[in-house]
């Protein structure tokens, strides 16, 4: 029976909340991660990803000027480059990373909402 990540895209892009959002699969370890674009004008755009507070898998792990992204590759994630090692976690699916990522645009929405008052 084949992997989840042996028969999943790479990569998807969609659009969530006005934001234009992103699934990747890291080629080197083969864990996706999840991204986010903000507008200019968003009031979290360009700042580091330790200065935005937002809940999300693993906490913020990138942000390069609006782009703001988290990874799937923390201590109970499985990695498929990994394997056997970590096989007793959890692998992330493009499904389940998907639906984080359209979390994580609800809150950039809130607080673009919230901050801008």
């Amino acid at each position: 029976m084949k992997k989840p990540w042996e028969t999943e895209p790479n990569s998807t892009t969609f659009s969530h909340q006005g934001y234009k959002c992103e699934v990747k699969r890291m080629p080197e370890l083969g864990h996706l991660c999840g991204y986010v674009t903000l507008p200019d004008h968003h009031p979290d755009a360009g700042k580091t990803y330790d200065e935005v507070e937002v809940d999300v898998h693993g906490g913020l792990t990138f942000a390069d000027g609006n782009k703001f992204g988290f990874d799937c590759a923390h201590y109970g994630d499985i990695v498929p480059a990994l394997l056997p090692t970590t096989d007793d976690g959890e692998y992330r699916t493009m499904e389940w990373v998907i639906e984080e990522t359209k979390r994580l645009a609800d809150q950039f929405k809130a607080r673009e909402k919230e901050m801008v008052k």
